[in-house]
């Protein structure tokens, strides 16, 4: 399914304008400690996970907690992976790869932008104890400020 950029999301303003001030301050000080580029390596896959199911389900008409393999697969190709090969052939490693906006953002993308068909009944795997929230979450974040990593972060200080 081929998408137009008009049809992506995009920021909105704060509506909250009293809340403005705080937010704004907030960002620069979590920003400057590099919080809203990374993904800890804790949990990452998880929240990998949350990303690939929001985009799964709000661009290509999947159900709810669940990503297709071929959302998983472009995730995984994309660098957002552990796989020291595929990361090599990237140029990166783990955990320098989840330490990368642009590629978190590029692996994003390419999700978003997926054209082949997906049959939301087949080839995809459930959650598996992931916390569904971060699907949730991940959700409003793209749908209120875009697909890119970094709405996560926004909506935490918005």
């Amino acid at each position: 399914m081929a998408t137009a950029d008009s049809d992506l999301p995009r920021a909105v303003p704060n509506s909250a304008h009293d809340r403005w001030p705080v937010g704004f301050w907030g960002a620069l000080e979590v920003g400057a400690r590099g919080f809203p580029d990374t993904t800890g390596t804790g949990a990452w896959d998880r929240a990998l996970f949350a990303f690939g199911a929001a985009i799964a389900q709000m661009r290509h008409g999947a159900y709810g907690y669940a990503i297709p393999s071929a959302i998983e697969t472009v995730r995984i190709y994309g660098g957002l992976t552990g796989d020291s090969k595929i990361l090599a052939d990237l140029g990166t490693k783990f955990p320098d790869n989840l330490r990368s906006p642009a590629r978190i953002d590029a692996a994003i993308d390419k999700a978003v932008r997926f054209n082949a068909p997906i049959n939301p009944d087949q080839g995809v795997r459930g959650s598996g104890g992931d916390d569904l929230g971060l699907v949730d979450y991940a959700r409003l974040s793209f749908g209120v400020f875009g697909y890119r990593f970094r709405s996560l972060y926004i909506l935490a200080i918005s």
